[in-house]
């Protein structure tokens, strides 16, 4: 599909620390950098659920479009 810029991670507490490290450097600029979070349901470290959770409370992440894979 030509996308050029994608990052993955063993479990969803990766992603999640990723997330609010770009989100504590860039504030609302982020989605430079991310522009959609897909996820699967279950991921060791933090769920798929709980990931989402965590970003859609986050004031600045909150605007993160998400997808939730469930297999």
């Amino acid at each position: 599909a030509g996308f050029t810029k994608l990052r993955f991670f063993d479990d969803g507490q990766q992603a999640l620390d990723y997330l609010m490290n770009l989100a504590d450097r860039k504030g609302d600029a982020f989605t430079d950098e991310v522009q959609l979070l897909i996820t699967d349901i279950e991921m060791p470290q933090l769920d798929g659920h709980t990931l989402t959770r965590k970003v859609k409370e986050h004031k600045v992440l909150r605007k993160l479009p998400v997808i939730i894979l469930d297999r």
